[in-house]
């Protein structure tokens, strides 16, 4: 309960500077994917947890996340080493039986009495209750015994999962208590330097098999996703950083993992493999090069439009299709909240309508923000097509055929 109190006054304090996307503006703000921070959404901060339960539950059964009145996920509580395996773990939770589930309730029961009791007494000494009423106090208390005890849904199992997979390829001390982070690492080479039992030849450690998986994920993904990579040009429209950058990006960061290499920034991985002769030299220049333009490309989108992840349009025609689009979206959302009003003016619907003609509106102010030409110059275009695109399609096909090796290790890409 603390870090979450913690968070919602830094979440907040972050939104009242202007800088977040709900409010017209574009900045730093928390993250609000699965991985961040459990908090309420700004204009719910002050909602009881009774009221803001129901709120998210009617949204789950409406299909309408966008009015979901929470952020994140809330936090694992894990041992350096328990944290470490969450990359292996499969979290195969049983059913409880109808006995083990009555024991669990009348444990979570008695354990919410008891620190319920403790709030009490102490509640003008400690700003996390003050300004709370008995009620509200008790659900906070109810909440978070009942996630600190009761078994992980699928969602987060598959969250925890997915954090233990990500910060074993990529992770940095940042702040905080030095031993246990490094108490952390050492229980992490322990998992990655075990051995597997893998049907694939290129595979024997567990570093190595969550590596190779990543860049089986990658190839695989890239191949659906964008067409440039067949075409050998671009199409209408491309996003530079989930589209392009992302790619090279993933591929670097997995191979790191996978042979151990140490390192932290892509181009430093690519220096390594050129220096164990993974990657012959004269294409590892043209790798580097191709780096540094997609990460150009990536900020001069985030400078023109004001975010970090949007769509440039190379054709003038799609463009101004896609903000004809954006526009009947408006006007029909518009149309849909008057008739909502003139039925009932009080209509809960009506905030979500309103929700959903903002969003259209922020999309419709990105599009207008970077018509064709305003990103990327005819030259950079033609760079992108003639040049580094060639570059991207010879890197892909290296990960496909390094994916198809039976040696072990693999010693080239």
């Amino acid at each position: 309960m603390y870090f979450e109190a913690f968070f919602q006054r830094l979440s907040t304090r972050i939104y009242l500077l202007g800088e977040h996307e709900k409010t017209g503006l574009t900045g730093f703000h928390l993250d609000g994917a699965d991985h961040a921070p459990y908090r309420s959404t700004f204009n719910t901060r002050y909602a009881s947890y009774a009221w803001r339960k129901t709120m998210q539950d009617q949204a789950k059964k409406d299909y309408k996340t966008y009015s979901i009145p929470t952020e994140g996920s809330r936090l694992f509580l894990a041992t350096p080493k328990e944290f470490a395996s969450h990359s292996i773990l499969k979290f195969s939770q049983r059913s409880l039986s109808k006995e083990e589930k009555v024991a669990r309730e009348k444990m979570m029961l008695s354990r919410t009495k008891a620190y319920y009791q403790e709030a009490l007494a102490h509640k003008e000494d400690h700003w996390l209750f003050r300004d709370f009423s008995k009620d509200d106090i008790w659900e906070k208390i109810r909440y978070g015994v009942e996630y600190i005890y009761a078994p992980y849904n699928k969602k987060e199992k598959d969250i925890s999962i997915a954090i233990g997979k990500t910060l074993c390829r990529n992770v940095s001390f940042a702040y905080g208590d030095r031993d246990l982070y490094a108490s952390y690492l050492r229980e992490l080479q322990i998992v990655m330097n075990s051995k597997v039992k893998e049907k694939k030849q290129t595979v024997k450690k567990r570093r190595e098999e969550i590596g190779y998986l990543w860049l089986e994920e990658t190839h695989k993904k890239f191949g659906k996703k964008v067409d440039y990579l067949t075409t050998g040009h671009m199409g209408d429209s491309l996003d530079p950083k989930r589209d392009f950058y992302r790619l090279v990006e993933q591929i670097f960061t997995n191979l790191n993992l996978y042979y151990d290499l140490k390192k932290m920034g892509t181009a430093d991985v690519l220096d390594e493999m050129v220096a164990r002769k993974m990657i012959e030299p004269e294409f590892g220049k043209q790798v580097r090069d191709l780096i540094n333009f997609a990460l150009k490309i990536r900020i001069k989108n985030q400078i023109v439009v004001k975010k970090s992840s949007h769509d440039i349009f190379f054709s003038q025609s799609a463009w101004e299709t896609e903000l004809q689009k954006t526009q009947d979206s408006i006007d029909k959302l518009s149309e849909e909240r008057e008739i909502l009003i003139q039925k009932n003016p009080q209509d809960p619907k009506i905030e979500m309508s309103d929700a959903k003609i903002f969003a259209k509106k922020q999309a419709l102010w990105e599009l207008e923000k970077a018509p064709p030409g305003s990103v990327l110059t005819e030259a950079d275009v033609q760079k992108l097509n003639n040049t580094y695109i060639p570059i991207m399609q010879e890197l892909y096909r290296r990960l496909g055929e390094w994916l198809a090796s039976t040696h072990y290790p693999i010693n080239r890409l």
